[in-house]
């Protein structure tokens, strides 16, 4: 693939990916989380000092 082409498709994948979180930090604020993907975040990293296990899932990018 010609580095032209490589970069199309990396500018691509980044507009993808960027809708992806625009999208996800706006169902977050929706739904309670006030300031969307940080106070997720910050929420996650809280449960985790307090010693509480979150799930793991085996293969974490299957829906």
């Amino acid at each position: 693939m010609d580095d032209k082409k490589y970069i199309a498709l990396l500018e691509s994948k980044l507009d993808q990916v960027e809708t992806e979180l625009r999208t996800l930090n706006t169902m977050l604020r929706a739904v309670g989380f006030e300031h969307g993907i940080d106070t997720l975040k910050t929420s996650i990293d809280e449960l985790l000092e307090e010693g509480i296990e979150l799930p793991v899932n085996e293969k974490p990018f299957e829906l």
